[in-house]
């Protein structure tokens, strides 16, 4: 199983595993795309100091990878579907996608990956109207810890606090279920719950 990185996953998720692009263990990969908003993007320059050191490690899917007939075949109907204002039926409101997040969900239909994002619209967009399955980046990086890819340590633990002072994408209760039961360590990154933002606060004041 592919696992199609958005640019939200890959911020969250590469300084935990910088080889999650070149190391086929990982099951990763992203758009050149992608990897054009990452380098010219300068509010990520800004927000994120360490990306510059790892861009080098974030690998694009090669073109002779894609269907790319049945790429510019799925960008065409993400475009059209679009151009008619469909609504969310989760939330009752137009999507608002961007380019990226079009191409994303277009090479995810085309070559039957799932996707891995915090971003709302293109999860319930790739559903509504591909079938497409999506992961969190917990999730994902559920999958690895219990690969054994990733180990639970204080810099893990740093990252994943790091989401949530860099208001990353909030994280769904399950995924964050499992990562407390995998690791035996309590979540401190963004969550969906209220609860669990309130016990994470406590821990910190304990």
């Amino acid at each position: 199983m592919l696992i199609l990185a958005d640019t939200c996953s890959v911020l969250m998720l590469l300084r935990i595993a910088p080889d999650m692009f070149s190391d086929p263990l990982y099951e990763c990969v992203t758009t050149a795309e992608v990897l054009r908003e990452l380098k010219s993007n300068q509010k990520f320059r800004t927000k994120y100091p360490w990306l510059k050191s790892l861009l080098p490690s974030v690998k694009c899917i090669r073109n002779s990878e894609l269907d790319t007939k049945d790429y510019n075949t799925a960008l065409s109907t993400v475009e059209l579907l679009l151009s008619t204002n469909p609504i969310n039926e989760k939330t009752n409101k137009v999507f608002d996608l961007s380019r990226v997040d079009r191409h994303i969900i277009a090479c995810a239909a085309a070559n039957n990956l799932t996707i891995t994002t915090g971003e709302t619209d293109i999860i319930d967009f790739a559903e509504q109207e591909f079938s497409i399955k999506s992961f969190s980046a917990l999730g994902v990086l559920n999958i690895w810890i219990e690969k054994g890819l990733v180990d639970c340590n204080d810099n893990l633990l740093t990252v994943i606090d790091d989401w949530e002072q860099s208001r990353e994408a909030e994280q769904a209760t399950d995924d964050i279920g499992n990562f407390q039961k995998l690791t035996k360590n309590f979540y401190l990154g963004p969550a969906q719950k209220a609860k669990c933002k309130k016990a994470k606060k406590k821990l910190k004041k304990d």
